[in-house]
């Protein structure tokens, strides 16, 4: 039914009213001798209302005269009625072929520059050296040679590993990889292993060197557990000595919060919008003087449409700096404070340790209230050192 509703929308119908005369022979007579198709016909004593097709429509004069029926169309629908009302506004027709033409020329220009990497400052530096190949806003895409582009940026940042540049449509889309650091060569000079931490021994596991400590034995910081001097019959072998020593351990950490403090809660933050339509960049924005302690961050937001970029966007300078305030805290506060505080210093400090048990005491002193924890771990202490004697 639907279909037939599109259809009828399509080529166009009339919904017209015949009054007086002979209705009934007026429908005979339309039907039978002009052809005409009706449908939603309905009668009401000396009235009666029917639907044609808009190119049926002249036929019904001849029958209207025969019979003396008056007859008025009440309803025009269809395309080919709001065309005919269209073309008759010669200004909007000529918008659209401008709008058109102007359309196929910009779309043949490059104005959006996608550089797909997270660090601004970079997508910056890579922007311009794509500006210097020739691959810039405002650039007919068919002028741009990308093998040279491509080159251009990886000559010229030496940081870039590849460079992938491709159009879509008005926005050339550019990927970057960069260049991975090169893993650096493993130690081999003679050295011994010592103690990072006092500890008790539980378990040892020696690569290298000989060992000078064993299992159960309670070393304190700096002892020497795995010698990378080995006495030989031929003489003395120097080693780069390598240990897993595992150790329980004990760490202390305080800290102290007050009532009342001084911290950096926010930043401020200055931002300086503009609106950018193609190579214009309209400001909205008035100047205001900006220290130098600001650090500066570029954003751009543009129009989609479709899933597609457009020309035309937000672009915003973002100054940012840290701003301090003064926060006060009850006591409750200040004890979860310094709790949180000292987990977290905790959890930073011994990230490669297992925490066995932690015992916490605190104490007021003059509206200050410090927080220490007694952490019990067993982790590695193994810790690389030189080897210092007359054979090295």
């Amino acid at each position: 039914m639907w279909l037939w509703r599109w259809w009828q929308w399509w080529i166009g119908e009339v919904t017209f009213s015949a009054e007086g005369g002979l209705c009934e022979d007026f429908l005979n007579l339309l039907t039978e001798q002009e052809g005409v198709s009706l449908w939603d016909v309905h009668k009401e004593e000396d009235r009666l209302t029917a639907c044609c097709r808009a190119s049926s429509y002249r036929a019904v004069r001849r029958p209207a005269r025969r019979t003396g029926t008056r007859v008025r169309a009440t309803a025009k629908r269809g395309c080919c009625f709001r065309f005919r009302r269209v073309s008759k506004r010669v200004g909007l027709l000529i918008g659209a072929v401008a709008a058109m033409t102007i359309y196929m020329i910009l779309a043949s220009y490059i104005w959006v520059i996608d550089v797909q990497v997270e660090e601004p400052l970079l997508a910056a530096r890579v922007e311009e050296a794509l500006g210097k190949s020739g691959l810039a806003v405002g650039t007919p895409s068919g002028a741009v040679d990308l093998g040279f582009v491509r080159m251009h940026a990886i000559t010229e940042l030496s940081e870039l590993h590849h460079v992938a540049v491709y159009l879509d449509g008005c926005t050339a889309r550019v990927e970057v990889r960069l260049q991975e650091p090169s893993a650096p060569l493993p130690d081999k000079s003679p050295s011994n292993v010592v103690a990072a931490f006092d500890g008790r021994i539980v378990e040892m596991q020696v690569a290298s060197g000989q060992a000078m400590v064993k299992t159960g034995d309670a070393v304190v910081q700096g002892d020497l557990l795995v010698c990378g001097a080995i006495e030989t019959q031929n003489g003395v072998l120097l080693k780069h000595a390598s240990a897993v020593i595992n150790a329980e351990t004990s760490h202390t950490f305080c800290v102290e919060v007050p009532l009342c403090e001084t911290r950096p809660v926010r930043e401020k933050r200055i931002v300086q919008t503009r609106w950018r339509c193609l190579w214009w960049e309209l400001p909205l924005f008035s100047s205001v003087p900006i220290g130098e302690d600001y650090a500066v961050t570029e954003r751009y937001t543009p129009l989609r449409f479709l899933g597609t970029d457009l020309p035309v966007g937000v672009h915003e300078t973002v100054y940012s700096a840290p701003c301090d305030a003064t926060l006060r805290y009850t006591a409750e506060q200040a004890e979860c404070i310094a709790k949180r505080r000292l987990q977290a210093h905790a959890a930073a400090t011994l990230e490669d340790a297992v925490i066995r048990r932690v015992t916490y005491e605190g104490v007021w002193e003059d509206e200050v209230y410090r927080l220490r924890g007694v952490y019990d771990c067993t982790e590695d202490i193994a810790l690389q050192a030189p080897l210092l004697s007359d054979f090295a």
